[in-house]
């Protein structure tokens, strides 16, 4: 487990991150939390908790590049 001097541990899984602020977003949108985000692309069974990691995904594994930044992936 990391050590840091200024540590801030999630009290439901552990995880331990050097702010506050990374602490919060990692308990709203990742703790206990099922990946909302997942690929269509053919067969691929890619998802994600995060809108910007499934579009890096999609850009290196598929090269496809949405066009529409508001375009739904859910």
């Amino acid at each position: 487990m990391p050590q840091f001097s200024n540590a801030f541990a999630c009290i439901q899984c552990g995880k331990v991150y050097r702010g506050g602020a990374t602490l919060k977003r990692h308990q709203r949108y990742e703790c206990g939390k099922a990946p909302e985000y997942s690929c269509k692309v053919g067969n691929c069974s890619y998802k994600s908790k995060y809108k910007f990691t499934l579009r890096n995904h999609m850009i290196a594994k598929h090269g496809v590049i949405m066009t529409k930044p508001d375009t739904p992936y859910k």
